[in-house]
Formats: C-alpha cells, structure tokens, sequence
C-alpha cells in the first residue's frame, strides 16, 4: 500500500517518514529485504497498523496523509513518485474528482456523483496557481472566490474590494531570532555566548510597537515559541516585555564587549522584513550595542547551519506538530547541534517523552515544560505568531464558515458551499 511506497520515497516530509519509520517491518521493508510491511494488515475496510514504539502524532501524520489506490501507484519507482502520471489525475475519495490538471496553471475539480456523503452544492471547481501580483489583480477584477494568504498587504489590497472579507486563523507559523551558539568556527560563542546577553537583547526590542506599525493586527507577540491562541501555550512562561534600562544593566553584568559589532542576518526579501531588521538593529543600537545586518544570499541550508557567519539569523518556523518545534534542539538533529551544541541531559528527555505521547493532556503538559526550558537556554528568541487569512469573495460565495490552516488537511464542509451567483 502506499505507506510502504512512502517508505522508499524519496520526496516526503520528515514528520511523515519519521512517523512511518515505527511501523514493524519498516526497516527490512525499506532495505529490500521483505516482500510486504509486516505492521501493515487489510481485512475488509480496516486496516491495522502495529508500531514497533509509541508515536505521539501518529493519528495526526495519518489524519494528514490520503489513501491511495495501491494498483495506480506499485509499479512506480519510489525515488520518482514526486513525477508519477498519477498526480495528472489523482483518485481520492472525497465530495469531488480531478478531472483535469495543468502543472503550475490550474486544476478542475468536478462533484463525485457516487460520493458516500451529501451531495455538494457547487458542480465544479477551478484551482489556480498564479503569482503575488495575479492574486492582486484578480482580486480587484472579482475574478477570485477563495484563497489564503500571509501577506497583509495582499490582504488590503483585496478589501478594497467590498465584496471580499477576510478571515484571520491562528497557526502554527512564528518568527524568531536564531542564536548561533557554536560561533562560526563551532569552538563557542563569546559574544553572545552568555545567557544575559541574550536576555538583553530580547529585553532590548519593543516588540508591540513594531507588531502595532509594520504588521497592523497580523502578528501577536511571542514569548515561547508556542502562539498563545493554541491550548499548548504555557501561560506562565517568562515574559520579555520591553526595558532598555534592564537590558543595559543585564549587559553590564554580563561584561559584555561593546565594542564588538553584533551580525544580524536575515534571508526573507520583502520590504516589511527589511523594515523590521532596521528597526531591531535600531532597538540594539539604542542600549549601545553596534549592529550590522546583511541579506543571506545562496545555499540557506548551508549558510544556516554549517558556514554559520552571523551571531543571530531572523528565521520563520511553520509546523504540524509540536515535534517539529523543538526538535532542532535534540541532540538527534545533526544541524541543531551544528548552530546550538546540544544539551543533551536537558532538551532530549522532554522531547523523547513528547515524541512518544499520545494523550493529549499529557502533551500540553510535556510542550509547557519545554517552554520554561526556553527561557534558561533562549536559543532561539520569540518574536511574533503571525496569522494567516482565508479571503471570501461573499458577494459570489456562501461557505460552511469552517476557516482553519490552509496549509494543512481540514474539513472544510464544501460539499456545503453554494455560489450565490450563476
């Protein structure tokens, strides 16, 4: 079936592989040496799958991962899935079907007469794929019914045109500052090596001001690295709010150098995060600290992790899980230890309870714990949970009013919707 096509994919997410890698059998499967995925079992319309460990998300991973018809896709080369013809017209078992796919351009989607639920009120539907500015212009022709969008000038642009509303959903989707600990040779950091200093900087930023002048409603302050609208915030977790006095003060205990210049890199290109690293390098300058900022130009993954030529990077994170939060900060993750060293006795207990746990209340407990860890080490320094926007065009569509992540799977209801025009 396909998860085991999954397994010898070389195009797939590392939550779903990490996920699946616990399924009995999933190493001899994968290596060649089994005819079938021994945890696998049919009968029926049930499928059982055995773990060879407990796997915390598993239900989500699977919640988020299709059935697909194993006889379309068996004979494909695994390392090749991501071009398999299948993706031209896929067979899934919800309210519509592919009936059409252009690469990059459009797909239709047409009602399934022999769906198993109600049947949806719209015929046909058209997916398009079109750059920033075609968003824009398509918009203020009316000639869009529904998208997500992360950019609140995209936003506003569209509201302009009053037949479009728009609909804020928090997610997991956050902006940080990344401490490079190791320093760029790996031997340590000495300029931003102590904890003080770190604190000091975040001390240092006033965070609601910027949230209130370049992201107007979009981004909310961050203390951890979990949004406060989700239930895993830790509401008691050590808070950041503005005090130069304090940071000047933490960075005279600190002994800190200030004659040394703090890097700043960033790699995100609009205009608003240029504006934003002009203004934290403007909050550091004011507590005496002497900054300079530069763009990360080529390979981010090596510039990131492994040439490391800056004291702090402005990253964004984006995750299904709670896993993919603070997994950097285990000692498995070869480029965490890279930028961070590792704290092995610290960090990986937690999360190796947090990988293994199910229970949801028993998750939130473990994910508040991590969160007053952050504050004693502070690798990676919160800033904002930015929001993403479903736009309607409610002149011409009725939804089920279901908005969640459009990132992710989630019900929707469109069988629901209804276009209000013909």
């Amino acid at each position: 079936m396909e998860l085991g096509m999954a397994l010898k994919s070389a195009q797939i997410n590392a939550t779903f592989s990490g996920a699946f890698s616990k399924i009995e059998g999933a190493a001899e499967w994968k290596e060649g040496k089994a005819k079938d995925l021994k945890g696998v079992t049919v009968d029926g319309n049930k499928v059982t799958i055995k773990l060879t460990e407990p796997v915390g998300i598993f239900l989500l991973v699977m919640a988020q991962w299709p059935p697909y018809p194993k006889h379309l896709l068996e004979n494909e080369d695994p390392a090749k899935l991501h071009l398999a013809k299948f993706w031209e017209k896929p067979i899934g078992n919800g309210p519509y079907m592919v009936t059409e796919v252009k690469p990059n351009n459009y797909a239709i989607l047409e009602a399934f007469k022999d769906f198993y639920g109600p049947k949806p009120k719209i015929d046909k539907i058209k997916l398009q794929t079109m750059t920033e500015d075609k968003i824009v212009t398509n918009a203020q022709a009316n000639q869009l019914d529904y998208y997500p969008v992360m950019s609140l000038d995209q936003v506003n642009e569209a509201l302009k045109n009053p037949a479009y509303r728009a609909y804020p959903v928090d997610i997991l989707y956050i902006r940080y500052l990344q401490a490079n600990i190791t320093g760029p040779d790996g031997s340590g950091n000495k300029k931003i090596g102590d904890l003080r200093v770190r604190q000091a900087l975040e001390y240092a930023i006033d965070r609601k001001a910027i949230a209130d002048k370049l992201f107007k409603g979009q981004a909310s302050l961050i203390d951890t690295k979990i949004p406060k609208a989700l239930p895993e915030f830790n509401k008691n977790a050590k808070t950041y709010d503005y005090n130069p006095d304090k940071a000047k003060q933490m960075l005279k205990e600190a002994n800190f150098d200030f004659n040394q210049t703090i890097k700043l890199q960033y790699y995100y290109t609009d205009q608003q995060t240029v504006d934003l690293i002009d203004t934290i390098k403007y909050y550091w300058e004011q507590v005496g600290v002497k900054v300079e900022t530069s763009l990360m130009k080529g390979n981010l993954l090596e510039l990131i992790y492994n040439k490391r030529d800056y004291d702090f990077l402005y990253a964004g994170l984006s995750g299904m899980s709670m896993e993919e939060v603070y997994g950097l900060f285990h000692t498995d993750s070869p480029l965490g230890m890279n930028v961070f060293g590792g704290a092995k006795d610290k960090w990986d207990p937690l999360i190796d309870e947090l990988r293994k746990t199910s229970d949801q209340q028993k998750r939130i407990e473990i994910v508040g714990k991590l969160q007053d860890m952050e504050a004693n080490f502070l690798w990676h320094m919160p800033l904002f949970s930015m929001k993403q926007y479903i736009i309607v065009n409610e002149a011409r569509l009725k939804t089920a009013g279901i908005y969640g992540n459009e990132w992710t799977n989630y019900d929707r209801k469109v069988q629901d919707w209804e276009l209000k025009v013909k």
